[in-house]
């Protein structure tokens, strides 16, 4: 709860609370900047679908054989199946599905069947499916890869954000944040009290609009101190006797400062 007001010398009530009128929101990572690890049930799911991927494979190819000759295209719908790996699960089950692959197509495809041992031309055949799956092992890994640090990088955002939000409602001080161009982001439920603004309402405009301040003594106004905390990057506070002027017209003297947030 905020605290009270008390009056000051001139009789008006002084309320404590600072506005961090001008904090620019710029979400970092996690400490680590890098993905979790996947558990255990992950990888057996991934390693597992690569094992699946290749057996499905090596039965649609036998499924053609009335189609194709024993020996034509024993490897492409092997590569499909690496394809499939590499996008799911990333590098390594790639790299599994694309030996189980060859020894797949040498044992069930590749003449005469049953048994282990190439022709020439079938091991130059295997030699450029490996290296084909190989290939797209690595291109399959690095996007899985960096679809999952894109994904821990969201995350680590959404739930900073969500702290900031929770900290910000639950300070006793009145706390306005805005973005870099100096419109409003947020208020917390003292700001509202105190400018007469709703979030819904003050989000989106100029700061000036929602935060209006003047020299008690003289009734200019005051340079916004948020402004000039994004223009120098530095902590502003206001002078003495200023005043804030509320949405209704209630005028109240404050206490305030302004911080960039980097």
């Amino acid at each position: 709860m905020p605290n009270a007001p008390s009056p000051d010398k001139s009789g008006h009530e002084k309320f404590p609370d600072r506005f961090g009128a001008s904090q620019l929101l710029r979400p970092g990572r996690l400490a680590s900047g890098k993905p979790r690890a996947p558990s255990a049930g992950s990888l057996m799911l991934r390693y597992g679908f690569a094992v699946a991927s290749i057996a499905l494979a090596t039965g649609a190819r036998l499924l053609l054989d009335p189609v194709l000759d024993d020996d034509r295209f024993p490897f492409i719908v092997l590569l499909f199946a690496v394809m499939l790996s590499a996008w799911y699960g990333g590098l390594g089950p790639a790299l599994l599905s694309a030996v189980l692959g060859g020894f797949a197509a040498d044992y069930f495809l590749l003449s005469p069947r049953g048994g282990f041992g190439l022709k020439d031309w079938q091991q130059i055949g295997l030699a450029l499916y490996l290296s084909a799956a190989l290939g797209i092992g690595l291109l399959g890994g690095a996007m899985h890869t960096g679809q999952r640090r894109a994904e821990a990088s969201a995350e680590a955002e959404r739930r900073q954000r969500e702290h900031l939000r929770i900290t910000v409602a639950s300070i006793g001080d009145a706390v306005i944040t805005t973005d870099a161009g100096g419109r409003v982001v947020s208020l917390n439920g003292v700001a509202e009290a105190l400018t007469g603004w709703k979030q819904g309402e003050a989000e989106g405009r100029p700061l000036q609009d929602v935060f209006v301040i003047t020299n008690a003594m003289t009734g200019q106004t005051v340079e916004n101190p948020a402004i000039r905390a994004l223009r120098e990057g530095t902590i502003v506070g206001l002078a003495n006797h200023t005043i804030l002027t509320a949405k209704d017209g209630t005028k109240r003297p404050i206490d305030d400062s302004a911080a960039p947030i980097r």
